[in-house]
């Protein structure tokens, strides 16, 4: 049973942009659907987040300033994270 990591994930693209399919076993490619699944609702819960005006209020005191810049740099991975594998150079 395989584990499905960083690099195998970026050897798949790899395979992918050749034409090719990337050899899996079901293990991992039951991995792979979970993941996206799970990704996929952390998109919706960051588009929801995103609409919420209460969580984008001017921040008075530091501690609200922190979590404020947190909540907007995971926004921006969560919403982002399929850009960043498409533009990164592939190995």
């Amino acid at each position: 049973m395989a584990q499905v990591t960083e690099d195998f994930a970026r050897q798949m693209l790899v395979h992918a942009a050749r034409g090719e399919h990337a050899p899996l076993t079901r293990w991992e490619e039951e991995q792979l659907a979970r993941a996206w699944l799970c990704l996929n609702d952390a998109r919706k819960l960051a588009a929801q987040q995103a609409e919420d005006d209460g969580l984008w209020f001017d921040a008075v005191h530091v501690t609200e300033d922190y979590l404020q810049r947190a909540l907007r740099t995971l926004t921006a991975v969560v919403e982002g994270s399929n850009a960043i594998y498409t533009t990164t150079r592939l190995k």
